[in-house]
């Protein structure tokens, strides 16, 4: 019996059934005067947005992290700094000129028509368009066999570490027999 006198008073004490209000931390407001962030409610204002426990006017103003900035010509955020994606690039939390890189490595930027990254190991591009490891190669001519590269030659197949020749041998629990 004291659970729903409970209910009944939470539901009389937050919710009075009229369409212009809302809750805020179990409190009635009126959203056109007043902004609820994270449960602590401001008067409106310009405001449009929350920061955090802030308001603030997403037209003028930019929330990274809950750090509020001047938004500037600013549109997106790498870490708590906002950035221009024209001309930064953010990788991993470390924002850096953008010039012709467009992808990141870890937290390095780089152009990926000149460069490859395997596992976060940023290498010339050359004639490799796939990665072993941590080694670019060129699939045409070497084969990945778990990390270890090998020539390929008549060889499509791996075992263990080892390329083979399917037509020719087998491989029982990574050994060719």
């Amino acid at each position: 019996m004291k659970v729903a006198v409970f209910v009944f008073l939470a539901f009389l004490s937050c919710c009075s059934g009229t369409k212009d209000e809302a809750v805020c931390d179990r409190r009635l407001y009126d959203p056109t005067v007043k902004i609820c962030c994270n449960g602590v409610l401001s008067s409106k204002g310009f405001s449009t947005a929350c920061c955090g426990t802030r308001p603030y006017n997403s037209s003028f103003q930019i929330c990274c992290n809950d750090v509020l900035s001047s938004k500037g010509f600013s549109s997106e955020c790498c870490g708590t700094r906002p950035f221009n994606p024209t001309f930064k690039i953010c990788c991993n939390g470390v924002l850096s000129s953008k010039g012709l890189s467009s992808v990141c490595c870890g937290t390095r930027p780089y152009n990926p028509s000149s460069q490859i990254c395997c596992n976060g190991v940023l290498s010339s591009r050359g004639f490799g368009s796939s990665c072993c490891g941590t080694r670019p190669y060129d699939p045409s001519f070497k084969i990945c066999c778990n990390g270890a590269l090998g020539s390929k030659g008549f060889r499509s197949a791996c075992c263990g570490t080892r390329p083979y020749n399917p037509t020719f041998n087998n491989c029982c629990n990574g050994y060719l027999c």
